[in-house]
């Protein structure tokens, strides 16, 4: 496993040969590699390492160095993910909605595009990039915030309507009950 700073490491799966790597929040950003003969394959991933910006695999079958460079995809995600790494969750959305036009699918830039939205108190665009990305906590803390501001902000016609109906109700009974007895007397 190698820390890539920012938050995200990447380590590597012998087995399969491929290479995962996380953010702090143990979410998989992206996997890359595998078994194999050709170029960004390997026989046996033995160590991992971060030089300069680029993963360096050393393959102990065949002794040999194989290095990757970040590509635009991976560069985006690394720099959306350094931004919300440093708290600043506003600047990473601009590169989230950029991931977006590569991969209308990903999930972490629905996710990360909708705690932006949450921090920033807009709950309802929260909850829809939140859905997207399958973030049910996250979602669920939207929904109850935006609950509660639909409820503040209409809490006076709620309750004038409430007593509207109360009075009306006993208006209503008032009133009935006083043309049993009129009924009665006649």
């Amino acid at each position: 496993m190698v820390y890539r700073g920012n938050g995200i490491y990447s380590c590597i799966d012998r087995r399969r040969g491929r290479v995962f790597t996380y953010d702090h929040e143990g979410n998989l950003l992206y996997i890359f590699g595998g078994l194999g003969s050709q170029s960004g394959t390997f026989k046996l991933p033995t160590a991992i390492e971060d030089i300069g910006g680029r993963i360096v695999v050393l393959d102990g079958t065949l002794c040999e160095l194989v290095t990757f460079k970040v590509s635009e995809y991976g560069d985006l995600i690394n720099r959306a993910v350094a931004l919300r790494y440093d708290g600043d969750e506003a600047m990473a959305v601009g590169l989230w909605e950029q991931v977006l036009k590569l991969d209308e699918n990903n999930e972490l830039a629905h996710t990360g595009i909708g705690k932006a939205y949450l921090t920033a108190g807009d709950y309802r665009e929260a909850m829809r990039h939140l859905k997207l990305g399958m973030a049910r906590d996250y979602y669920s803390v939207a929904y109850r915030r935006y609950r509660n501001e639909i409820l503040r902000k209409n809490a006076g016609f709620f309750l004038t309507g409430a007593s509207v109906l109360i009075i009306a109700a006993a208006v209503f009974v008032r009133i009935r009950r006083k043309k049993k007895g009129v009924v009665k007397d006649a």
